[in-house]
């Protein structure tokens, strides 16, 4: 009984409170009349709506738009022309529907590339918002351009197979010079009469319709004449994967087209180096490097491509579908940005990715918001795991014998945390042969705890990038790896750390028959510092 009156009275006390604001709430609305209501009312909403949109006006502001394609000039000989205020792109020439390619970046240099051995009676290419498709130009050959923010994007699409793995382009330059490799051959780089940088083939990649990629292609920029402005470019793909009996076409070779602020080393390789510099003071350091992918790897997205899906460098095909996301400067070449409410890459259930024993899920991260619970990575919390990022920017992690999101399942979390706005290196180890699990943060071990379950149980559910049971994920994600393996902490610091040494390598050059003496071969090089324990290696 007692409880009984003391109930009855809060909710009596509760209700005279009420009671009360509602009548000073009265009084002070009644002070007004209601064109300054309507005013207060506007002004409220007017600050509710900034406060909300002014972060993706922002963002929206910043990110890097393709440029817009649209018809040329009536008085050119080109069917579409794109434009900024540091280059001019054409494509296609009006009197003949030949996929010419020109690039210009002031009044005096450009450069143009056309696809040799084409059909003599081509159709008008099909135009897609800034996406312009040349079908049939040879049997079973498709091309396919689209413009980036800074250059244009070329795609040789294979229809069917037996169309050879070596594609050539008669180039014409003018007012620039591409990088001399040899009297012949020249690296796919390009500078004008002064050296200063104008424009680079990006490093050319190659996949196929299951999302199988080889970033073993090759390109040759060859002199045709000793004199003169005529060269070849020449695109390869290697001839093992294309008649791999397991080639799902089409299959899609790309030699990417831009024009940077920076002057790229793309004649060579980086091995463990990257040029951080920017206008015409290049810096190349030893950097971090993509993560390779080997027997025990079942899912490995760099996040490199321009656009449209995340193929999987496993060799697995487990693409990855993109909703929304935006490609961005990631710590390795591209990144995915994800807006934390309704971004995702789908990765579907695949076999592989259900997993119910050792496991090593691996990636970096760039978070933007943490106000409220995020999944980069998501299968199912009480199945084969998922990751969390907490609102104070620790993780956790999750798996059960559930099946499903529900329980039971064991949590665990890094007690450490990620920082905002930065890149940090994430890695969940379970190794259920010793019955643990490990967070590591930038390759340290930040916590362990004894694992509950032997084994997790399969889901039906989807693996999700960005995506999971609470909201999306809000920030960039680059370089996922996940293995079937528990990754030892040795591997975990590699995966995380700058390389202990960096090289720069030259392209390879076929010259075809035996080279028995050089003529003319230098290196220059300059800032190399002697006094901290470096050594000049030739």
């Amino acid at each position: 009984m007692k409880l009984h009156h003391k109930l009855t009275y809060y909710i009596k006390y509760l209700h005279y409170l009420v009671k009360k604001l509602n009548w000073h709430l009265h009084r002070f609305w009644h002070r007004f009349t209601p064109k300054q209501l309507k005013i207060i009312g506007l002004t409220v909403a007017f600050i509710v709506t900034a406060i909300t949109i002014t972060p993706f006006v922002i963002k929206y502001l910043n990110t890097p738009r393709p440029l817009n394609l649209k018809k040329a000039a009536s008085n050119t000989n080109f069917l579409y022309a794109a434009e900024s205020k540091d280059l001019h792109i054409f494509v296609g020439e009006k009197n003949s529907n030949r996929p010419t390619v020109t690039l210009k970046a002031n009044d005096t240099s450009l450069i143009s590339f056309t696809l040799t051995q084409t059909n003599p009676d081509l159709s008008k290419p099909q135009k897609k918002g800034n996406q312009l498709t040349f079908t049939d130009v040879r049997q079973g050959v498709n091309l396919q351009y689209q413009t980036l923010a800074n250059g244009i994007k070329e795609e040789i699409i294979l229809t069917q197979p037996g169309q050879g793995n070596s594609f050539s382009f008669d180039t014409e330059i003018f007012g620039a010079n591409p990088k001399m490799l040899t009297r012949e051959f020249f690296g796919p780089v390009f500078f004008d009469a002064d050296d200063n940088y104008l424009f680079h083939f990006q490093k050319p990649y190659a996949y196929d319709s299951a999302g199988n990629r080889t970033d073993e292609v090759l390109i040759q920029v060859q002199k045709q004449k000793q004199n003169g402005n005529l060269y070849k470019t020449i695109i390869t793909v290697p001839l093992e994967w294309l008649n791999d009996p397991f080639r799902v076409y089409p299959v899609y070779i790309d030699p990417t087209v831009v024009h940077d602020e920076t002057a790229e080393f793309a004649t060579g390789s980086f091995n463990r180096a990257k040029d951080t510099g920017s206008g015409a003071s290049p810096s190349i350091e030893t950097y971090y490097q993509e993560l390779p992918a080997d027997i025990n790897t079942v899912g490995l997205w760099h996040m490199n491509e321009a656009s449209g899906n995340a193929l999987d460098s496993s060799g697995n095909g487990n693409t990855g579908t993109p909703t929304g996301t935006t490609v961005v400067a990631g710590l390795l070449g591209n990144a995915r940005s994800f807006n934390g409410t309704s971004d995702n890459i789908s990765l579907g259930n695949p076999t592989s990715l259900q997993m119910t024993g050792n496991q090593t899920i691996e990636m970096w991260l760039y978070p933007t918001d943490m106000s409220a619970r995020r999944n980069p990575y998501a299968k199912a919390y009480g199945g084969e795991g998922t990751i969390t990022q907490e609102i104070n920017g620790t993780l956790s992690y999750y798996y059960g014998t559930a099946g499903a999101n529900t329980t039971p399942y064991q949590g665990f979390g890094s007690v450490a945390a990620i920082p905002l706005n930065q890149w940090s290196h994430i890695a969940l180890v379970r190794n259920l042969s010793t019955m643990q699990l490990y967070w590591y943060i930038n390759g340290v071990q930040v916590s362990n705890v004894a694992a509950s379950y032997s084994s997790a149980t399969v889901s039906s559910l989807t693996a999700y990038i960005g995506q999971g049971y609470v909201s999306n994920y809000a920030g960039s994600i680059d370089e996922v790896r996940i293995s079937n393996i528990a990754r030892t902490p040795e591997e975990i610091k590699l995966d995380a750390s700058r390389r202990p040494y960096s090289t720069y390598t030259s392209p390879v050059v076929d010259f075809g028959v035996p080279i028995v003496s050089w003529n003319s071969l230098s290196w220059n090089e300059w800032g190399v510092a002697t006094g901290d324990g470096e050594t000049v290696f030739s």
